[in-house]
């Protein structure tokens, strides 16, 4: 594939140790979204109903989400002014901080109420980090892209980070849960999977240590045109845009968080077993990293707007017939409708990525492209399943509820699919601007 000026070698260096950043922030992320469903309601909560401990258990997961565009502003103020690579490798470190937290905090049983305090904080903690580190890793790329004809194809890879993530972290769940016996799980299994994010990261670290600073950052820097306060500018001039670019990701976001925080006990309600479920994203994670290289290359031929408008129709459509057959507590049925939910979710992202680091000028494009993304993760990661599981609950179980979490599923994909008729198409623009 064309690259232009830059050397094919470096690109994949880069696209590479981007790549390992994202992998470390959503294998944290759905790490944290399968211990809030299946561990914390027991460890943390243990006073509390079944139907609140659940809840509190997914709010403390939920609140990483609402922390992400603080830390995207943060971040991304700080990824254009001082550099793309520095501020990669901080965000990876912030995120550790908070990973290695949670992994040390004690239950409920040792500390009482302070665990689960703790693990709120932590969870923010994991949130700033998260929020700096999609935009700044897919801005390197597409700088270091500018000029490949398949430019969606490179910054795509950011966000195969999504699907090697969530299948690195279902398959060790998986193993976890079926070879270490319930009452260890819960008193110190469950912190294994927390370890292993905490190596993921600082293999991260190191390998961010080894790339180049963006060429287009270092063009800015010798004009002296970087922003003085890109976040405060973002904010001021791009806002219609920074919060239109944020509905666009909202299917990819609820895609496997979804299946992790609330299939998982919606599921298990209906006596499937939480092992078999986290399997089927392995599968559907699996199958999505093709999916993310079709769509990637499809927005190449016909257009980012036409990618996107289907990655929010599709999923839209099939939120009825995916809760119905969660509804049935048919293993067959279940495992086929939570792969074909998580592959949908992934048409999104062969296109989004590229929008969101073509849409943005050089001088705020970290800023813009993290924001509008982080705004997105709490669309789709924290307020879809609370509410799902507040129906849920509310409701009164599985049979009467499901109907009303696919209206939920459907009314959000639907406003991204709208919001594709208001995106630029960013296909042919220059990155150099």
């Amino acid at each position: 594939m064309n690259v232009g000026v830059q050397n094919r070698a470096e690109v994949l260096k880069v696209t590479s140790a981007s790549v390992i950043g994202t992998v470390a922030d959503f294998y944290d992320f759905f790490v944290a979204g399968t211990a809030s469903a299946i561990v914390w309601p027991i460890v943390f909560f243990p006073k509390s109903s079944p139907f609140a401990a659940l809840l509190f258990s997914i709010l403390a997961y939920g609140v990483g989400y609402i922390t992400r565009p603080v830390g995207g502003l943060i971040f991304g103020h700080m990824g254009d002014r001082m550099g793309r690579k520095s501020t990669l490798i901080l965000t990876l470190l912030t995120m550790g901080i908070g990973t290695l937290g949670i992994a040390l905090t004690p239950g409920y049983a040792s500390i009482g109420i302070m665990g689960a305090l703790l693990i709120f904080v932590f969870r923010i903690v994991q949130g700033l980090g998260a929020g700096g580190e999609f935009g700044g890793a897919a801005s390197l790329v597409a700088e270091f892209s500018k000029n490949s004809k398949h430019r969606a194809f490179w910054v795509s890879w950011v966000q195969q980070g999504f699907s090697i993530g969530i299948t690195i972290s279902a398959l060790l769940w998986t193993y976890l849960l079926v070879s270490i016996p319930h009452p260890e799980f819960i008193a110190w299994g469950w912190r294994i999977a927390f370890y292993v994010g905490v190596v993921i990261l600082l293999i991260g670290v190191v390998l961010r240590f080894a790339i180049s600073e963006s060429p287009l950052f270092k063009e800015f820097v010798e004009k002296k045109a970087l922003a003085s306060r890109p976040s405060l500018e973002l904010i001021k001039t791009q806002w219609r845009k920074l919060l239109l670019l944020s509905l666009i990701p909202i299917p990819t976001v609820a895609g496997g968080v979804f299946v992790t925080t609330f299939t998982i006990p919606f599921s298990a309600s209906l006596h499937i077993l939480p092992a078999f479920t986290s399997s089927t994203v392995v599968y559907g994670g699996l199958i999505g990293i093709f999916t993310i290289v079709a769509f990637a290359l499809l927005s190449e031929r016909i257009g980012r707007k036409k990618v996107i408008y289907i990655s929010g129709l599709a999923p839209a459509l099939y939120a009825f017939l995916y809760l119905y057959m969660l509804s049935t507590g048919s293993y067959l049925l279940a495992g086929i409708g939570n792969v074909l939910y998580i592959v949908m979710s992934r048409f999104g992202s062969g296109a989004f990525p590229a929008v969101l680091t073509e849409d943005y000028p050089t001088r705020f494009r970290y800023s813009g492209s993290a924001t509008s993304y982080s705004l997105a993760a709490v669309w789709g990661g924290s307020v879809i399943p609370l509410i799902a599981t507040y129906l849920n609950g509310a409701l009164g179980g599985a049979a009467k509820s499901w109907p009303y979490v696919a209206v939920e599923l459907f009314i959000f994909f639907t406003i991204s699919a709208i919001a594709a008729i208001w995106v630029s198409e960013t296909r042919s623009k220059d990155m150099a601007y």
